[in-house]
């Protein structure tokens, strides 16, 4: 499918997920402006209107994802990828990563054929076997991620560390300040944020949301709650998340700061269940020359927690298992973990954590090119 006569190799990069397109944007920006390869990009939403509100162009695949078990989902999914590589002609394909289910990214992988096929990693370990083929080729976090993904998948593992953090933040206190005129709380005021997940099917997570921010109301007389949708959220998941809130007599609003960066800034304890956005947080930390926020994952209901397991394979989070972040694995060690994770000696232990133990993340798109260009001459 390559077109030999062309002199700039052509990469087709693809996601579906919001995690994986802040990454893949890096990339893609660093490869065009260093001419190495002309970018093709497929993409659904949410993630196309990443790429798209980073000055990318996009072709848009609105095709739904599909369960394994939908064979007219699957069908249609596979058929679209196909037009795509028969349309762009690739030299390499990459891909980001999400599941449980299937979609472009997944059908890229089934349809690429003899095309060179690569996945960037936003998750330790993460692998989709999509429809039967995996990528031959995975650009991970770290040594552990490393590690992980080589008990999941037959594959070349290249640790390439945090695409999207390449861009070191030094403006922490304008973030803070900016969010905080948004929500109309003063810097007094102690903030709890909770970053959302679409996972309001499962019983645990309004009881994991309804008990901290309880615990935290109960710490803090005059904290206010807000809660930050994930873009794959449903409106009617957010809705219900801020009905209970509110009928539990809570201070709570929905977060819509444009910036991740700016409500993980903005808060003095941020709180999520397993969402990416704690690698955000550690990042932030790292470039911070003073110790920021807290960050807490909540795996303390038995639903929330065997749901991470069935998707993560893993019992901890990896940040928290060097220390960089926390979680709460029991409901009985909620309440004391929130009043912890609100001194400043917590803070300081786990923002030094980060500066030590965080990959330097500036040479991860170089990396990621580097290797696809070897490859390619190969």
């Amino acid at each position: 499918m390559s077109d030999r006569r062309r002199t700039v190799p052509k990469l087709m990069i693809s996601a579906r997920d919001p995690g994986a397109a802040h990454h893949l944007c890096e990339i893609a920006h660093h490869v065009i402006g260093s001419g190495q390869f002309v970018v093709d990009i497929a993409a659904s939403p949410p993630a196309s209107e990443i790429f798209r509100n980073s000055g990318l162009e996009v072709r848009h695949f609105f095709n739904p994802r599909a369960s394994f078990d939908i064979p007219l989902g699957k069908a249609a999914a596979l058929a679209a990828a196909k037009q795509f590589l028969d349309d762009v002609r690739p030299d390499a394909l990459l891909v980001g990563l999400s599941g449980p289910d299937c979609g472009i990214d997944e059908a890229l992988i089934a349809q690429a054929g003899p095309i060179p096929t690569y996945a960037y990693q936003d998750f330790w370990g993460d692998v989709n076997p999509g429809f039967g083929l995996t990528p031959a080729t995975y650009f991970v976090l770290d040594e552990e991620a490393a590690a992980l993904t080589t008990l999941q998948v037959r594959a070349n593992i290249a640790v390439a560390g945090s695409a999207r953090h390449c861009r070191v933040f030094r403006e922490h206190a304008e973030m803070r300040r900016r969010s905080r005129t948004a929500w109309g709380v003063p810097n007094n005021t102690e903030v709890l944020v909770f970053f959302g997940q679409p996972l309001a099917h499962i019983d645990g997570y309004l009881k994991t949301i309804a008990e901290t921010a309880s615990a935290f109301c109960k710490q803090f007389g005059s904290a206010a709650v807000f809660y930050r949708p994930h873009p794959k959220e449903s409106f009617d998941s957010c809705k219900r998340v801020m009905v209970m809130l509110t009928d539990l007599g809570m201070p709570a609003a929905v977060d819509e700061s444009i910036r991740i960066e700016d409500s993980l800034c903005g808060g003095d304890l941020n709180c999520t269940c397993f969402s990416s956005c704690g690698l955000d947080f550690a990042y932030l930390n790292r470039s911070s020359s003073t110790p920021l926020a807290s960050m807490l994952y909540l795996l303390h209901e038995d639903d929330i927690r065997n749901c991470f397991r069935q998707m993560s394979k893993l019992d901890d989070i990896p940040l928290s298992a060097s220390g960089i972040t926390t979680t709460v694995h029991s409901p009985a060690t909620l309440q004391c973990s929130l009043e912890n994770a609100m001194t400043s000696a917590f803070r300081a232990e786990r923002w030094l954590a980060a500066k030590r133990k965080l990959m330097c993340p500036e040479n991860a798109a170089q990396t990621v090119a580097r290797i696809i260009q070897q490859d390619l001459a190969r």
